[in-house]
Protein backbone atom coordinates (compact mmCIF):
# COMPACT_ATOMS: atom_id res chain seq x y z
CA UNK A 1 0.00 0.00 0.00
CA UNK A 2 2.80 2.43 0.92
CA UNK A 3 4.54 1.76 -2.39
CA UNK A 4 1.38 2.60 -4.35
CA UNK A 5 0.89 5.83 -2.44
CA UNK A 6 4.55 6.76 -2.96
CA UNK A 7 4.29 6.10 -6.70
CA UNK A 8 1.12 8.22 -6.93
CA UNK A 9 2.77 11.16 -5.14
CA UNK A 10 5.86 10.81 -7.34
CA UNK A 11 3.72 10.91 -10.50
CA UNK A 12 1.82 13.97 -9.21
CA UNK A 13 5.15 15.64 -8.39
CA UNK A 14 6.43 15.01 -11.93
CA UNK A 15 3.22 16.43 -13.37
CA UNK A 16 3.60 19.58 -11.26
CA UNK A 17 7.22 20.02 -12.34
CA UNK A 18 6.30 19.48 -16.02
CA UNK A 19 3.40 21.91 -15.95
CA UNK A 20 5.46 24.66 -14.30
CA UNK A 21 8.52 24.03 -16.45
CA UNK A 22 6.69 24.30 -19.75
CA UNK A 23 4.10 26.88 -18.60
CA UNK A 24 1.12 24.69 -19.46
CA UNK A 25 -1.49 26.72 -17.60
CA UNK A 26 -4.38 24.28 -18.06
CA UNK A 27 -2.10 21.51 -16.86
CA UNK A 28 -1.47 23.41 -13.64
CA UNK A 29 -5.20 23.59 -12.95
CA UNK A 30 -5.63 19.88 -13.56
CA UNK A 31 -2.55 18.82 -11.62
CA UNK A 32 -3.46 20.98 -8.63
CA UNK A 33 -7.03 19.66 -8.48
CA UNK A 34 -5.89 16.09 -9.12
CA UNK A 35 -3.29 16.28 -6.36
CA UNK A 36 -5.83 17.55 -3.84
CA UNK A 37 -8.45 14.93 -4.69
CA UNK A 38 -5.90 12.10 -4.68
CA UNK A 39 -4.54 13.23 -1.32
CA UNK A 40 -8.01 12.89 0.16
CA UNK A 41 -8.66 9.61 -1.67
CA UNK A 42 -5.43 7.93 -0.60
CA UNK A 43 -5.88 9.20 2.94
CA UNK A 44 -9.26 7.45 2.92
CA UNK A 45 -7.65 4.27 1.54
CA UNK A 46 -4.97 4.39 4.25
CA UNK A 47 -7.57 4.71 6.99
CA UNK A 48 -9.58 1.82 5.51
CA UNK A 49 -6.42 -0.31 5.27
CA UNK A 50 -5.87 0.39 8.97
CA UNK A 51 -9.38 -1.03 9.49
CA UNK A 52 -10.80 2.30 10.62
CA UNK A 53 -14.48 2.52 9.77
CA UNK A 54 -15.62 5.71 8.15
CA UNK A 55 -19.11 6.82 7.21
CA UNK A 56 -20.27 5.87 3.73
CA UNK A 57 -20.67 9.55 2.96
CA UNK A 58 -16.86 9.73 2.71
CA UNK A 59 -16.95 7.48 -0.36
CA UNK A 60 -19.68 9.59 -1.88
CA UNK A 61 -17.79 12.79 -1.12
CA UNK A 62 -14.63 11.49 -2.81
CA UNK A 63 -16.62 10.44 -5.88
CA UNK A 64 -18.31 13.85 -5.96
CA UNK A 65 -14.93 15.59 -5.71
CA UNK A 66 -13.64 13.52 -8.64
CA UNK A 67 -16.67 14.46 -10.73
CA UNK A 68 -16.31 18.14 -9.84
CA UNK A 69 -12.61 17.94 -10.72
CA UNK A 70 -13.41 16.57 -14.17
CA UNK A 71 -16.14 19.15 -14.81
CA UNK A 72 -13.88 22.04 -13.78
CA UNK A 73 -11.08 20.55 -15.89
CA UNK A 74 -13.36 20.50 -18.93
CA UNK A 75 -14.48 24.08 -18.29
CA UNK A 76 -10.88 25.28 -17.96
CA UNK A 77 -9.84 23.55 -21.19
CA UNK A 78 -12.86 24.84 -23.12
CA UNK A 79 -12.22 28.37 -21.83
CA UNK A 80 -8.53 28.12 -22.76
CA UNK A 81 -9.43 26.94 -26.27
CA UNK A 82 -11.96 29.77 -26.62
CA UNK A 83 -9.49 32.44 -25.48
CA UNK A 84 -6.79 30.98 -27.73
CA UNK A 85 -9.19 31.09 -30.69
CA UNK A 86 -10.13 34.69 -29.84
CA UNK A 87 -6.45 35.61 -29.76
CA UNK A 88 -5.89 34.03 -33.17
CA UNK A 89 -8.88 35.77 -34.79
CA UNK A 90 -8.04 39.21 -33.37
CA UNK A 91 -4.42 39.01 -34.54
CA UNK A 92 -5.34 38.30 -38.15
Amino acid sequence: MFVLISIEFFICFLNIIFSYTYFVSTGRWFVSMNYCVHTIMYGYFALRAARIRLPSTCQQLITLLQLIQMIIGCIVNIAAAYYKQQEITTNE
